[in-house]
């Protein structure tokens, strides 16, 4: 097939579809830090240089994956809990499992700060922090309206601590066959439900903290 270039926004979107939706196959089956821009391309049908017209990285096509995945999840997240009301005390473990039902998205989490903000242009992470931060604003305009929050701030300041406890918490509930066999073999007790059990009471515990009413 002969490659021609892409003139509208529409046809670039296109091709930037492919090239993500390429990279989330291989995601499924190939660690992170072993996917190259070569397989990129070759999985996507494009050459390297074809690729280069639209990311220079792949780091910057995992960032691309990240803010489709938030913005996605924001909609799910939304969905739950507009469906039925929420107190402080559900409000954990419907969370969790909403996480939970998105690995791709807190795998790459986990990742964002120590390799793919690292190894992006300047363009395409400021482009990536723009649309992240309007999802995470949205999630704070949510947290409002479902629990009782004081004010916009903290919720915004109750969803960053989400963010960080998750980004930390889920790969020690989340193990590789490798960890846990190293456990094991080391004789150390290794209870998966015991980690995402602490995240959990941290995370009720704070809720509670920050929704609580002035004086009581």
């Amino acid at each position: 097939m002969t490659w021609q270039r892409a003139r509208t926004e529409e046809q670039i979107e296109h091709r930037v579809q492919t090239i993500t939706e390429a990279t989330c196959r291989l995601y499924d089956s190939v660690p992170y830090h072993e996917i190259t821009l070569a397989m990129i391309a070759r999985e996507a049908g494009f050459t390297r240089s074809n690729l280069y017209k639209y990311f220079q990285t792949s780091e910057e096509i995992f960032l691309e994956i990240l803010v489709n995945d938030l913005s996605e999840w924001y909609d799910e997240f939304v969905v739950e809990f507009e469906a039925e009301p929420c107190g402080v005390d559900d409000f954990t473990e419907r969370y969790l499992n909403l996480v939970q039902q998105r690995s791709r998205m807190v795998r790459l989490l986990t990742l964002l700060n120590t390799n793919l903000e690292r190894n992006a242009s300047v363009e395409k992470l400021t482009s990536f922090k723009i649309r992240a931060t309007e999802t995470w604003n949205a999630m704070s305009e949510t947290l409002v309206q479902i629990l009782p929050f004081q004010d916009i701030e903290a919720a915004r300041k109750f969803s960053l601590m989400l963010l960080a406890l998750i980004i930390g918490a889920y790969p020690m509930w989340n193990p590789s066959l490798g960890q846990i066999e190293a456990m094991r073999e080391a004789g150390l007790p290794y209870d998966t439900d015991y980690y995402r059990d602490a995240c959990a009471q941290a995370i009720t515990a704070y809720l509670r903290a920050m929704t609580q009413s002035p004086g009581t």
